[in-house]
């Protein structure tokens, strides 16, 4: 269902997008196994975000303090020569948030944008300096591994804010809370709607009757332009009819925000259980 990627474990594209995928190969001049050069800087920019946003998200639901990061940052490197300038720099911003005569809040979310401001601009930094170091191997399509797995400072740093996340926030008994209550959401929503988009009176017909209300009730739930080209995209379409219900499924499910998702398994539930 999915084309490996020749240069990491990541997958590239669904079967359904083969004609997309082709047409970018002839724009770009790439060919299969071969990554566009600018991939490599998003791919650093995605693994930034997530490992000091996910940090910064910890901060702010109360699991950990700013003091906490820094003095963990601090520990880590201090002796190092690439570390010892962003230890100095946050000792000195932190200095200037207790110093603003602000309520404890307000030093707070002050104190977290330094830290977001610094560590973004470190690793971004690094990552664009590995990207120039490497560039002839990039350009000629023979790297493989990641910009921030490179050895360099900004790839332990890294790793150490992900080790922090998983310690103090990841591990954390309300956010395992929220993660499993989360599972049995997408679970439940999955279950209900592969019963709904399978449930036909006529298999090879996909807009035909379902064959039971609760079956009807929740596909009329299912984002109406998904349903349309599950319905009609078929007719051309040189995908089993198993891969479509599946790519409705994934569609319908991965477009959810956390709320939806929440307040829609609600309200199937209450329509579904009685």
């Amino acid at each position: 269902m999915l084309t490996p990627n020749s240069v990491s474990t990541k997958p590239a594209a669904a079967q359904s997008e083969t004609d997309v995928v082709s047409w970018v190969r002839e724009q770009t001049g790439l060919i299969a196994g071969h990554r566009h050069p600018l991939t490599w800087l998003m791919e650093a920019c995605d693994d930034t975000a997530y490992s000091i946003l996910d940090v910064e998200d910890a901060i702010k639901k109360d699991l950990v303090s700013p003091e906490d990061l820094r003095a963990f940052i601090t520990k880590r490197f201090f002796d190092s020569t690439d570390g010892g300038g962003i230890v100095n720099q946050l000792q000195l911003d932190f200095q200037k948030a207790d110093g603003a005569g602000a309520d404890l809040t307000r030093v707070k979310e002050i104190k977290t944008s330094y830290i977001r401001t610094r560590l973004v601009e470190r690793v971004l930094t690094g990552a664009a300096e590995e990207f120039l170091r490497d560039r002839q191997a990039i350009l000629q399509y023979g790297r493989t591994k990641p910009l921030l797995e490179c050895g360099g400072f900004a790839s332990e740093l890294i790793d150490a804010l992900k080790e922090f996340a998983r310690t103090h926030a990841y591990n954390s008994p309300n956010v395992l809370q929220l993660e499993l209550q989360g599972a049995r959401v997408i679970e439940g929503l999955m279950n209900l709607m592969w019963e709904a988009i399978t449930g036909r009176e006529d298999f090879l017909n996909l807009s035909s009757r379902r064959h039971s209300p609760q079956a009807a009730y929740v596909y009329s739930k299912i984002s109406g332009s998904y349903r349309w080209h599950f319905e009609h995209d078929s007719k051309d379409s040189k995908l089993p009819i198993r891969y479509r219900e599946m790519q409705l499924l994934t569609d319908m499910i991965s477009g959810m925000t956390d709320r939806f998702a929440v307040d829609l398994y609600a309200q199937l539930k209450a329509a579904t259980d009685g």
